[in-house]
This record gives structure tokens, C-alpha cells and sequence, in this order.
């Protein structure tokens, strides 16, 4: 997944929040990784599986993951925005 300057700078604000690494989290999200996820923000699996299927959701299109992030409209930069903030 590539981010846009938006999208990034929501993951800074989630690595300030949570004290973490901002590279650690903005990888495990690139990856769409819910167990880097886990590690980087010290979650239990259940939790970073969660977040992380909100994450992957916004960025499905019928079953691909990613083509969403190629089709970044309004409602899908919305939606992942949404998702980021709630890490």
C-alpha cells in the first residue's frame, strides 16, 4: 500500500499517540500486517486483527487487496483515515 501525504500524516499522529516508532507503524500498515501491527503498538493478536481488518477493508475492491489503494477515492481515503485514527 503507498500512502499518500494525508494517510501519512494520520500514522504520524497514531505513532505520537502510542509512542512508537512512526517507520515501525507506517511499515506494518504498508504491509497490511496485523502481526507487526501487534508488535508495534504491543497488542494482543485478537485487537491488532481487528484494527487491521478495518485497515484492509478500505482498501479491498470485490476480493483484491490493494486495488482500493490504487482507486483512492474521497470515500476510501475517508474510510482508511478512519481506520488510522483509531489505532
Amino acid at each position: 500500500m503507498q500512502l499518500t501525504a494525508e494517510l501519512r500524516d494520520a500514522l504520524a499522529q497514531a505513532a505520537w499517540r502510542h509512542n512508537v516508532e512512526l517507520e515501525r507503524l507506517q511499515a506494518a500498515v504498508e504491509h497490511e500486517s496485523a502481526a507487526e501491527l501487534a508488535a508495534v503498538l504491543g497488542l494482543d493478536q485478537p485487537a491488532a486483527d481487528v484494527q487491521m481488518a478495518r485497515i484492509r477493508r478500505s482498501v479491498t475492491v470485490q476480493g483484491d487487496i490493494g486495488a482500493g489503494c490504487r482507486l483512492l477515492t474521497d470515500d476510501v481515503q475517508a474510510e482508511l483515515l478512519a481506520a488510522l485514527a483509531e489505532l
